[in-house]
């Protein structure tokens, strides 16, 4: 009950009062945890932020991706990422973690591969547990070499 208390509170306010520097990490990463990962709800909260001039921030779209992620819409993560890298905002492993992690749960290993590759590129690891998703992805798809490989990458990195 406390939990839907909460998160009309947040979701339902009007944004007209709140700088524009102000982030909205915190009111969507309530929304997706108030509502178990309710991507659509903290997506109208998202929308009207940017309308009323609030600028979303790493913290922010990573939450974002993460909950898309999470509900299975990877394709509508990944182009939350474009509109990221569009705006300027800088990526972080964050971020390529859950598009690697929504991939191989979507069962996409050369997608997830892509974006490891990407990740790479910039210098980024993947945590522990990220390697481990990926690998079970890789090889669920027939694509144990290339499990191989991630885990001696992965290995020489540490």
């Amino acid at each position: 009950m406390m939990a839907s208390v909460m998160n009309s509170r947040l979701c339902s306010r009007k944004w007209t009062n709140i700088p524009a520097s102000t982030t909205c990490a915190p009111i969507t990463s309530g929304c997706l945890v108030l509502q178990w990962w309710h991507v659509e709800k903290a997506r109208t909260l998202w929308d009207e932020m940017i309308q009323e001039g609030v600028q979303p921030d790493i913290t922010a779209y990573n939450t974002m991706i993460s909950g898309y992620c999470q509900s299975g819409e990877v394709g509508v993560a990944e182009d939350m990422f474009k509109n990221m890298l569009m705006g300027a905002i800088d990526s972080s492993a964050t971020t390529f973690e859950w598009l690697v992690r929504g991939h191989c749960m979507a069962r996409d290993a050369e997608a997830a591969m892509l974006v490891h590759a990407d990740m790479k590129r910039k210098g980024f690891g993947l945590a522990p547990e990220v390697v481990e998703e990926l690998l079970d992805g890789l090889c669920k798809n027939g694509r144990v070499e290339n499990g191989f490989s991630v885990l001696r990458e992965e290995k020489k990195r540490e």
